[in-house]
């Protein structure tokens, strides 16, 4: 049974915001990038926030720089045919996922969200 002691599994340090399936989401920086587009002048702006299986912010913020660079050398490869489609954007997510992760050096990113994705 659960006979724990009172109190045993209260967490006071834990101060997620209103956690998302059980992780923490975090946000990313903001980018702009141009799309490798034949047709040329194509921008997307994106918005990510990441849900992760640990408080990895501080880690996010030092490496900010890198995974900016990540993300933009990423997109600027992709067509707009290649975002526009639900399945280009689940794989972009996939992507996003998988360079964050190699930057972090472990599998702290669940799920990636997309809070802005324009192009214009």
């Amino acid at each position: 049974g659960g006979q724990s002691a009172p109190g045993s599994d209260v967490r006071i340090e834990r101060q997620s915001d209103l956690p998302r399936s059980g992780g923490m989401v975090l946000p990313l920086p903001p980018v702009t990038v141009n799309l490798a587009d034949a047709s040329g002048r194509r921008y997307l702006k994106m918005g990510m926030e990441v849900e992760v299986n640990a408080d990895v912010s501080a880690a996010l913020q030092a490496n900010n720089a890198r995974i900016r660079d990540a993300i933009i050398m990423l997109l600027a490869g992709k067509s707009y045919a290649d975002i526009a489609t639900p399945d280009g954007k689940v794989l972009l997510k996939a992507e996003v996922a998988a360079r964050i992760n190699q930057i972090l050096g472990a599998q702290r990113v669940i799920r990636v969200f997309f809070t802005d994705f324009v192009v214009e």
